[in-house]
């Protein structure tokens, strides 16, 4: 009987550890893409953003997530040194408000160029609405670019 108690309550604290194996917190999505920005997999960090993001960062630059990442990041921040276990320590701080998160990252170069991101729980999953700094300002660069080729200036007044 007692062999039979013990391997109920080994049971049960197996079953509760695997109910949190799947639960991905808000710095991990943050810093998942921080290491894919690093090793250049740019389009494993697009996965990572939210597709109104992904619509909203590509709609004025009439270019693809992964070749805007690759057009607008610097060579600095995402090239690694001869020692990658720099990417194990990007610093994250956390600011969680219901559904909504924002994580502030420092550390290593692509760290600092992505300063911080937001994200957005849906359906139980964190989705990243911002991709950082560094492509939120080039964004806006190409946009004005853009927008000057085109003609279109914007209205002074």
């Amino acid at each position: 009987m007692r062999w039979l108690v013990l391997g109920f309550i080994a049971g049960l604290a197996g079953l509760a550890g695997c109910g949190n194996a799947n639960v991905v917190t808000p710095v991990e999505v943050a810093q998942n893409y921080v290491f894919a920005v690093a090793e250049g997999n740019y389009p494993g960090a697009c996965a990572l953003l939210e597709s109104g993001t992904r619509t909203r960062l590509t709609s004025g630059t009439r270019s693809s997530c992964p070749r805007l990442f690759a057009r607008c990041l610097p060579n600095a921040s995402t090239t690694l040194s001869h020692d990658q276990a720099q990417l194990l320590y990007a610093n994250a701080d956390l600011r969680v408000s219901g559904r909504r998160a924002v994580v502030r990252l420092s550390g290593p170069a692509v760290a600092r160029a992505t300063k911080a991101v937001t994200l957005v729980n849906q359906h139980a999953r964190w989705r990243l609405t911002s991709p950082g700094r560094a492509i939120t300002r080039c964004v806006s660069r190409l946009e004005r670019r853009r927008r000057h080729a085109d003609g279109r200036h914007p209205a002074r007044g």
